[in-house]
């Protein structure tokens, strides 16, 4: 009897472990999404999540999507307007939804979590800054950003912020900048960039 208590204890546990999100790396940042896109129950208000996942730069929002491997239906992520975009592991990607979506709107997908980018996954902490990347008071970087966003857009908002940029590279969605760390905290809040 003990044997069969144990094995189910196991059991449930491997189950449990199998199921649990899997940590997003962001440099040394460790991101778990909560699981937010679950299958509608009828009846069950509370399944159905109105998480404000963002404003939209472009056509699209920009978020961060977790798939389960094995129930990712491309079909229907096409037929919603999702698009898998840059890999980050962990069965994560950056995408791109219809503006105005919630979570419950992602259900049979295959997606498991979706959340809003946030800016404190784009930007390294203080400590780990490295010597050669500071230049007095302004930090030199490589700016991303996504799709949704033209470099006109990019080179606005740089000019806006008085972001000193060369060597802009618009077919990879790249530039370099010279800002002091409270403008590139600043840039890391603008939706469009990655």
């Amino acid at each position: 009897m003990r044997r069969v208590i144990l094995l189910l204890t196991l059991l449930c546990l491997s189950v449990t472990t199998l199921m649990a999100q899997q940590a997003i790396h962001f440099g040394e940042k460790e991101i778990y999404l909560e699981e937010n896109v679950q299958r509608k129950i009828r009846g069950d208000k509370k399944n159905t999540s109105s998480l404000e996942l963002g404003n939209p730069v472009g056509e699209k929002l920009n978020v961060v999507v977790q798939v389960n491997p094995e129930k990712v239906s491309y079909k229907a992520l096409e037929d919603k307007g999702i698009q898998l975009r840059d890999y980050l592991g962990s069965n994560a990607y950056f995408a791109e939804i219809e503006p105005g979506s919630t979570p419950s709107d992602l259900q049979g997908t295959g997606i498991r979590a979706v959340a809003p980018i946030r800016s404190e996954w784009k930007l390294a902490s203080l400590e780990a800054i490295p010597d050669w990347v500071q230049d007095g008071e302004n930090l030199l970087m490589r700016l991303s950003w996504f799709a949704t966003v033209s470099w006109e857009k990019i080179e606005a908002l740089l000019k806006s912020q008085n972001v000193t940029f060369s060597n802009a590279i618009p077919e990879f969605r790249s530039v370099e900048i010279a800002a002091p760390r409270q403008v590139v905290e600043s840039l890391a809040t603008y939706e469009g960039v990655a």
